[in-house]
C-alpha cells in the first residue's frame, strides 16, 4: 500500500486551494482531487486559453493563489471525481484508485438552491450560476433576453456578465422585499470593497436600463420545446404572489438563484454529525474551532462548511493548512492562527447575516401546483409526493422509498430540498424535522470500472 499523504483534499476551489498551499508550505505531502481539468472552482475557474480576454475579475489578487499552487510540491489530480469516503481517511476516486490520508478536508462547495415552478423543466430555464459558468468560462451566450430571479446578490454579478457579454436582461427580481434588503445593505456596505462592487453592479444595470425589482419572484414560464415567455408577480411578506399584480415578458432564458446549499454528500457517507442551521445554508456539519468534523481526522472547509463565499473559503482553507501542519509536528506561529482565527469569526458573523437576510421566502412553495414536475430525474410530480405526505410520510428518506426521490442521477441535489418544502408546507413540521437524505457512496456518477477496486 503507498505511504499515505499527510493531507488528501476533495475539491480545488478557494478553500482546497488555500489548504494545499498552506499545508505545503510547511512540507507536508499533499494530494488535491477535483473534478474539472484545473484548480480554481467556480469562482477562479480559468478561462481557455483561446477564449481569454480582460474579465472584471482578471486583476483580483486572489487569483495569485492559482499560480502559487503549480510552483508548488502537490500533487493535483484533476479531472478526477471523488466518489466515497472509506475507513481510515481513504478516498475512492472516479480512475479506480484511491488516496489515502493521515487527514482528509471536504472542501466540495455548494450547488444552487432553486425552485420548482410551472415551465421550470423547459429548455431554457437554468441555474444563474449555469448561466455565468457558460459566459465566463465558454464566452457562450445561452440566451439573448433574459430575466433573472432569485434571492440575494449573486444575481447581480450574473446580470452584469450578461449585459457585458451583449444579452439584453429584461429584469432582475429579487424576492426579498426592498426594506429587509436595506437594513442589511447598511452593515454590507461598510467595507469599502463590497461598496465597490455594489457601485460596479448597480451602475452596469443603470447604464443599461435594467429594472431591478424587489418583492418579486417568477412564477411561470410559457413555451413550446423551451422558454418563450416568462410571467412574474409582486411578492407579500410571506412570499406569496400577490394577485393581479402579474406581468409577462417575451423572453429565451430564464436564470434562476435562490441561494446555496453546501455540499455534504462525501461527509455524509464518512457518517460525519450534520446539523440543520439556516444561517448557514441547510444542513452542515459540526466542526471544532479546527474546523475538524466529529470524525477523527476529518475536516470541511469553505461551502460544504456552511456557504460564507470566497473569502471566508479562503481563510477556512489556510486554518486546515495549519492545523494539519501543527498536529503533525510542524511549529505554527500562535498569531498567525489566532489572526485567522479572527477573521473567521467576522466573516462568520457577515455570512450569517446575508443568509438570514436572503433566505427564500416560506410563501414560494405556493408555486408547486400539483402538475408540476418535482423530480426531473423520474419525472415525479408534486401530486404524487404529496399522496405519500399525506399518508404519513413525514420525512424525505421515506419518500424516497416510494416515489424514488433522489435516486436519480441528481443524486437529490435538485429535488430534495423542493420536497423537504413540501412536506413543511403539508405536515406543519420544522425543516430540520424533515430531515434529509442519507447517502451512501457512490455520491457521483462513475464507470463501472471505479467500483472493481472499491478501498
Amino acid at each position: 500500500m503507498d505511504e499515505p499523504y499527510d493531507l488528501v483534499i476533495v475539491g480545488a476551489g478557494p478553500a482546497g486551494v488555500a489548504a494545499a498551499i498552506t499545508a505545503a508550505r510547511y512540507g507536508l505531502t499533499v494530494g488535491l482531487i477535483d473534478e474539472y481539468p484545473e484548480p480554481g472552482g467556480q469562482y477562479f475557474r480559468p478561462v481557455p486559453a483561446a477564449f481569454r480576454q480582460p474579465g472584471p475579475h482578471d486583476d483580483d489578487p486572489r487569483r495569485t493563489v492559482l499560480e502559487e499552487i503549480r510552483h508548488l510540491d502537490v500533487d493535483l489530480r484533476m479531472g478526477t471525481a471523488a466518489w466515497g469516503l472509506f475507513p481510515e481517511r481513504r478516498v475512492a476516486l472516479s480512475d479506480g484508485g484511491s488516496l489515502q490520508g493521515r487527514a482528509v478536508l471536504v472542501a466540495t462547495g455548494a450547488y444552487e438552491r432553486g425552485i420548482g415552478f410551472p415551465g421550470w423543466t423547459l429548455p431554457g430555464v437554468m441555474s444563474a450560476g449555469g448561466i455565468q459558468l457558460l459566459v465566463k468560462s465558454q464566452r457562450v451566450l445561452p440566451g439573448r433576453r433574459v430575466l433573472l430571479s432569485g434571492c440575494g446578490p449573486f444575481l447581480l454579478p450574473v446580470a452584469a456578465d450578461l449585459l457585458t457579454a451583449g444579452a439584453e436582461v429584461v429584469a432582475v427580481l429579487e424576492a426579498v422585499p426592498w426594506s429587509r434588503t436595506l437594513r442589511f445593505g447598511v452593515h454590507a456596505l461598510a467595507s469599502a470593497d463590497r461598496r465597490r462592487q455594489a457601485g460596479h453592479y448597480a451602475a452596469t444595470l443603470l447604464r443599461h436600463r435594467v429594472p431591478y425589482v424587489h418583492g418579486a419572484s417568477i412564477v411561470e414560464a410559457m413555451g413550446e420545446g423551451g422558454v418563450r415567455r416568462a410571467r412574474w408577480a409582486r411578492l407579500d411578506a410571506l412570499g406569496y404572489p400577490q394577485p393581479g399584480t402579474e406581468r409577462e415578458a417575451e423572453v429565451d432564458l430564464v436564470g434562476i438563484g435562490f441561494g446555496f446549499i453546501p455540499a455534504i454528500e462525501l461527509l455524509d457517507t464518512a457518517d460525519a454529525e450534520l446539523v440543520y442551521d439556516a444561517d448557514r445554508g441547510g444542513w452542515v456539519p459540526t466542526l471544532t474551532e479546527a474546523l475538524e468534523t466529529s470524525v477523527p481526522g476529518l475536516f470541511a472547509a469553505g461551502e460544504t462548511a456552511g456557504i460564507g463565499g470566497v473569502d471566508l473559503a479562503l481563510v477556512e482553507g489556510r486554518i486546515v493548512g495549519l492545523g494539519v501542519a501543527r498536529r503533525l509536528g510542524q511549529s505554527v506561529p500562535e498569531e498567525e492562527m489566532a489572526g485567522l482565527l479572527a477573521q473567521r469569526r467576522r466573516l462568520l458573523a457577515f455570512a450569517s447575516a446575508l443568509n438570514r437576510t436572503f433566505a427564500p421566502p416560506p410563501g414560494l412553495t405556493s408555486l408547486l401546483r400539483e402538475d408540476v414536475t418535482v423530480c426531473r430525474c423520474d419525472e415525479s410530480t408534486v401530486a404524487e409526493v404529496v399522496r405519500v405526505i399525506d399518508r404519513g410520510r413525514h420525512h424525505i428518506d421515506s419518500l424516497k422509498c416510494e416515489v424514488r426521490i433522489g435516486m436519480g442521477s441528481c443524486q437529490g441535489r435538485l429535488c430534495a430540498p423542493l420536497c423537504a418544502d413540501l412536506i413543511v408546507r403539508r405536515a406543519g413540521l420544522s425543516r430540520e424535522a424533515a430531515g434529509r437524505l442519507h447517502l451512501r457512496p457512490p455520491v457521483r456518477p462513475v464507470p463501472v470500472t471505479a467500483l472493481t477496486n472499491m478501498p
